[in-house]
């Protein structure tokens, strides 16, 4: 399967996970359920120490307030990206229908993409909440 970034640790240094990058299939599409990750990379042995549970808890907590604020940027941008939408795909027709969002219009794909960020906000409220 493709993998979700990578990660990296110097000798004696902490361990960090990224770059963030092609997240678009297994974040932004609907229907997504738990807490993806999990499964990924080192994510299994750090969920078996109930400190570092308790640390994705807390910090959760602490940043919340922050992604709530995502969705009314997300339509920012797409009043700012919309003309440009438009003349990218007259530049570049998109021929695969990977995310399946190849029929959607521009507001289509931006209200799906909004509803499935919130829904991964509360799959992460409802996976953390099991902690």
């Amino acid at each position: 399967s493709k993998s979700c970034g990578s990660g990296n640790k110097k000798r004696g240094g902490k361990l960090y996970a990224g770059p963030a990058w092609d997240f678009d299939c297994a974040t932004f599409m609907p229907g997504k359920k738990g807490l993806l990750l999990c499964k990924a990379l080192w994510y299994p042995r750090l969920l078996e120490h109930e400190e570092f549970k308790q640390l994705l808890k807390r910090r959760w907590g602490e940043l919340r307030c922050e992604f709530e604020k995502i969705p009314s940027y997300i339509d920012e941008q797409a009043g700012w990206i919309k003309e440009s939408n438009e003349v990218n795909f007259e530049m570049w027709p998109v021929t695969q229908n990977t995310n399946n969002d190849i029929t959607l219009s521009f507001d289509e794909a931006v209200a799906r993409i909004k509803a499935a960020y919130e829904e991964r906000m509360l799959e992460i409220d409802n996976a953390l909440s099991a902690f």
